[in-house]
């Protein structure tokens, strides 16, 4: 089946999201496993540079395939807490 994931970002003193980061395309053959971020998961989106908590996700099925709407929200956690690695720059 064929994946497509919508990253979408949201501050925290707006209501909606309105930036779309990002929009991946992802086949899955004979039931391997996707990495999708699970709810309170954190995320850094190094080609936006944005660094957000997944608030939610929509999975819209269709005919052919599933689109996957993940909203991050702005975070102020340091992400240098989050690992022992180094942040990419």
């Amino acid at each position: 089946m064929r994946f497509i994931i919508q990253y979408q970002y949201q501050t925290k003193d707006k209501s909606r999201p309105f930036i779309e980061l990002e929009s991946l395309e992802i086949s899955s053959l004979n039931g391997e496993f996707l990495a999708v971020p699970n709810l309170g998961d954190h995320v850094f989106m190094t080609r936006a540079g944005v660094f957000g908590v997944v608030e939610s996700k929509l999975f819209s099925y269709y005919d052919d395939y599933c689109n996957i709407n993940i909203i991050l929200i702005e975070s102020y956690q340091d992400y240098s807490t989050l690992t022992k690695h180094p942040q990419p720059a």
